[in-house]
């Protein structure tokens, strides 16, 4: 069989008996009686008819007549039922990527295309469809589950708890489709059981994007507008998903909303709050967004970026990630810069596996993002807003002081904002402690200038102690991210200020790295604590990059794989740089 032909066979419309019956209907007269029904489906009983009936009413298909109560009832047509695809796929030539996924049990072909009419790919998300008379009886069945279960809030919260209410829903979705549609086979029972899941526990056809791990960003503008997609490969995207209307949206904001015991409401319209996947949400209502109701979602990478997925991408090469590993193994300061989407929080999570296993790592977080290999010594803190009382807010300053009275050796904190968290940040440095943040800033000179000035005005002598700033970029013609600079921060020759030393630097013309000026701040300070000489650094410098390059070459991008090599590096240094000089397969290392 052809792979189209495969691909049509997957998306086949789901149609049960109630699409059938309403089909026959139409043919003869519009009229079926449950005898002829029975004809279709011997299961068949007058109770189908009846539960049916709700359904198709409410949706202008047909009436369930039983006037006479000494006789079965029977269905009569209201109106045509849609037709369903008979062929779901039709493959154009204009598809410039196609891909098959599944969203739990539904499956999904994804083409993008690009057509003159458009200034943008269009990303064309296909499912089964489901007939007419079937998805008007999934909104009775619908309404049964809202009644048998208690959507509490507490269970949509506690992942734990949500995951034993999603299970028994799923059950009792199952069971009630079983009972509704009889002979359905499994294949359709299992898209309209986690078809209502999605609708009731989820965020309805947008969960389905959840299954494509090429998006960044989900985007819904307005109901009169498609939802719009970031595509780590395309960029921005437009869909053939689109919200019913702005009542919809304002629904979806809601639930997301009650789930984490907040609200969202005239006298409250934006909403700033996390799924219970991790996924940041963002929402705001008509009239502060005029054109109408929206949601902004920005996925939690379930397989966080690695070094190795940078080099391969070319983010940054081997030498600049043989550079930070020196700097991070011996305590040095960094803060990663970079704009909008450059990738800052993608990039600080790629090296924190450098820092040694038998260190304590806190991480601060508004949304958890950063993930480390799971037998790290390691406490993941994230903000609290306040309730609907405006009480029981922890935001990261109050995080950051707590933070110093638990031991850590290193602090992660998820991005300096204010002149408050600066001046605990710089104060964590004085105590002894190594800290690792982002800060939003185009250029290191950029970030100094912003550091240094109103509002958040840190002295500048006090950026002295920060060893390292890593600029992030995003090119957003290409959709291209690249380590810009890599700059040492060094105490000035004057009375104030600081002077910044390129170390490296992205040359755009050849999509290159090269290294500008040799290291100052960082050579000096590994020579003052470890009496190593220039020669011996540079030599560590070549033996990190060997290993650095042997991850790549056998595709070592598994946080927590890593993070062992990483580990056993430093429980066995030359038993890994051998390792990788002999070609050796990392899974080795790994069960050594």
């Amino acid at each position: 069989m052809l792979a189209e032909e495969k691909t049509v066979s997957r998306l086949r419309p789901v149609v049960t008996v109630a699409d059938e019956v309403l089909e026959y209907a139409a043919r003869h007269g519009n009229v079926v009686t449950l005898q002829e029904a029975q004809a279709i489906n011997k299961k068949l009983a007058a109770e189908h008819f009846l539960a049916w009936g709700t359904g198709f009413n409410a949706n202008q298909l047909a009436v369930v007549d039983q006037t006479n109560p000494l006789e079965p009832p029977k269905i009569v047509l209201k109106r045509q039922p849609a037709e369903v695809g008979g062929h779901a796929k039709q493959f154009a030539k204009n598809v410039v990527d196609s891909y098959e996924l599944a969203q739990k049990r539904i499956p999904i072909f994804v083409e993008v295309m690009k057509i003159r009419q458009e200034f943008v790919p269009l990303y064309l998300l296909n499912r089964p469809e489901i007939g007419e008379a079937t998805a008007a009886v999934l909104e009775t069945i619908r309404g049964q589950l809202s009644k048998a279960i208690n959507l509490e809030t507490e269970g949509l919260t506690d992942p734990r708890k949500f995951v034993e209410m999603e299970k028994k829903f799923t059950q009792d979705a199952n069971d009630l489709i079983t009972a509704n549609f009889p002979g359905i086979d499994e294949r359709d029972r299992n898209i309209l059981t986690d078809t209502l899941v999605n609708d009731m526990l989820g965020l309805g056809d947008i969960d389905l994007l959840f299954a494509d791990e090429m998006l960044e960003e989900f985007v819904i503008n307005a109901a009169e507008q498609p939802t719009w997609l970031y595509h780590k490969k395309f960029g921005w995207v437009k869909t053939n998903i689109q919200i019913e209307d702005e009542e919809k949206t304002r629904e979806m904001s809601e639930a997301i909303a009650r789930r984490i015991g907040r609200s969202i409401t005239n006298l409250k319209p934006l909403l700033d709050a996390s799924l219970m996947s991790g996924d940041r949400v963002n929402a705001t209502l008509w009239p502060v967004s005029s054109a109408g109701n929206t949601i902004t979602i920005r996925r939690f990478a379930r397989h966080p970026w690695t070094i190795v997925d940078l080099m391969r991408t070319h983010t940054a090469d081997a030498s600049i990630f043989a550079f930070i590993w020196l700097a991070m193994q011996y305590e040095s300061n960094l803060i990663v810069v970079g704009g909008t989407g450059s990738g800052k929080t993608s990039y600080l999570n790629a090296i924190l596996p450098f820092i040694p296993p038998n260190q304590r790592i806190v991480t601060i977080e508004d949304t958890r993002e950063l993930q480390l290999p799971d037998f790290s010594h390691w406490v993941p803190m994230l903000t609290q807003p306040p309730n609907q009382e405006g009480e029981g807010g922890i935001d990261m300053l109050d995080l950051m002081v707590n933070s110093l009275r638990m031991r850590p050796d290193r602090i992660v904190l998820g991005e300096v904002r204010t002149h408050e968290a600066a001046q605990v940040l710089f104060e964590a440095i004085h105590t002894g402690h190594s800290v690792y943040s982002t800060f939003h800033s185009d250029t290191a000179s950029a970030a100094y200038k912003r550091i240094t000035e109103p509002p958040i005005a840190v002295p500048p002598s006090e950026l002295e102690s920060i060893h390292l700033f890593t600029t992030a970029f995003r090119d957003r013609r290409t959709g291209k991210r690249r380590i810009s600079q890599i700059v040492e921060i060094l105490p000035s020759a004057g009375i104030v200020g600081v002077e910044l030393n390129l170390v490296y630097r992205h040359d755009p013309r050849n999509d290159s790295f090269e290294k500008v000026n040799q290291s100052s701040k960082i050579f000096d300070e590994v020579s003052a604590h470890t009496g190593m000489t220039v020669q011996e650094m540079e030599q560590d410098l070549t033996d990190k990059r060997h290993v650095l390059e042997w991850l790549l070459a056998n595709n070592v991008n598994d946080v927590n794989k890593l993070g062992l090599v990483m580990a056993n590096y430093y429980a066995d240094k030359d038993y890994i740089i051998n390792a990788a000089l002999k070609k050796q397969s990392p899974n080795m290392v790994i069960k050594r």
